[in-house]
């Protein structure tokens, strides 16, 4: 088991320690922040001294994040909802899956999770999709499920 945390300068990884400050491997700076047992004694609802409060992204009012559903002319439903952050989340879901199929790999489910990572007229290949979502700042995960 590893832990790594931040302590002012310091790093702390299971037992080997680095004060960065410094530059240098140093058991006097690990006592420093040390209970004498060989973890950390750093409380973890405390603040740490020298190191700014963190400001947290705060909605205002009571807003209530409920879900939209939209139902295009081709009868794909959109389930939308408007949520306060940093981040986007994009899902595609299918009203078939491994839940109605009898061997896996062999249904739809699994093929669309393939399809989903293959080339487009606009992308030649997997890749260039990842690459270029990477590039925004953005990841691509596919997954099935029962």
């Amino acid at each position: 088991h590893c832990c790594l945390v931040l302590v002012k300068t310091v790093w702390f990884r299971g037992s080997l320690f680095y004060d960065t400050k410094r530059a240098r491997f140093g058991i006097a700076a690990y006592r420093r922040y040390s209970s004498g047992g060989g973890y950390p004694n750093v409380s973890l609802s405390t603040p740490l001294q020298g190191l700014p409060r963190p400001v947290f992204a705060s909605v205002d009012g009571q807003e209530k994040h409920e879900t939209k559903i939209t139902t295009l002319e081709n009868g794909l439903r959109v389930a939308s909802q408007n949520k306060f952050g940093q981040f986007c989340t994009v899902g595609i879901l299918v009203n078939s899956g491994s839940r109605h199929e009898a061997k896996y790999p062999s249904g739809i489910a699994h093929f669309l999770e393939k399809l989903a990572f293959s080339s487009t007229a606009q992308y030649g290949s997997k890749d260039e999709i990842l690459l270029t979502l990477e590039k925004h700042g953005g990841i691509c995960d596919c997954q099935t499920s029962r």
